[in-house]
């Protein structure tokens, strides 16, 4: 596969017609390179309205797999290979990518399908939001599970902690609480469910 050909020309060119990458979240590793192939998440939404057209997470799609500035023939638009090139694995990024390194003077009609979203206008400028989910086959190590959203983990985790800590009063963790006098205390009817089983449930609920 034949790399982006003169890649510092491009980004010369596309600097200066406004084009830009916003780290949102820094990854790992070095640059993505012109040959690679990656996997990303990716939200496109319209600059002027903020529309969002189209969304790996919509249901029925996926994240999009494709080799970084191959040609002749692309496999993305340009503005998402020269992008790209800016980023590594586990990077959130936006990029706002002018018409012409978009989808130009023709723009790109309405999804056909649900969930339905709206057109890219001629001489839309766009701004894709995408996460590098994994480079030439290694997957992002700082990733959450499968399934469970970063804000989902990170609730589960406060969750956990918050059930181990230390009452500074006693100087004796929550859980040493549930022993009186060598005994373990007894369930009271009603009473909350357990940590583990609480902190399941949350993750169920986020990551509908």
């Amino acid at each position: 596969m034949t790399a982006l050909a003169s890649t510092e020309d491009a980004w010369k060119e596309a600097l200066e017609k406004g084009f830009s990458v916003q780290i949102v979240k820094e990854g790992v590793g070095e640059l993505i390179q012109a040959g690679d192939h990656v996997s990303l998440h990716y939200e496109g939404k319209l600059k002027t309205t903020g529309e969002i057209f189209d969304c790996s997470k919509w249901p029925g799609n996926k994240p999009i797999n494709f080799h970084v500035g191959s040609t002749p023939r692309p496999e993305v638009i340009k503005g998402l290979d020269l992008g790209l090139l800016k980023l590594k694995l586990g990077d959130e990024a936006k990029l706002y990518i002018k018409s012409e390194h978009a989808y130009g003077d023709r723009g790109h009609p309405p999804r056909q399908f649900e969930p339905y979203g709206p057109g890219i206008p001629p001489s839309s400028d766009v701004v894709f939001g995408v996460t590098v989910l994994s480079l030439n086959g290694v997957k992002d190590p700082n990733a959450p599970p499968a399934g469970v959203s970063a804000e989902a983990q990170k609730k589960i985790e406060d969750s956990f902690l918050e059930g181990l800590s230390i009452n500074p009063s006693s100087g004796s963790s929550s859980k040493s609480k549930a022993k009186k006098g060598g005994k373990s205390a007894k369930k009271k009817k009603g009473a909350k469910k357990p940590q583990q089983e609480a902190n399941q449930e949350i993750a169920v609920e986020e990551a509908k």
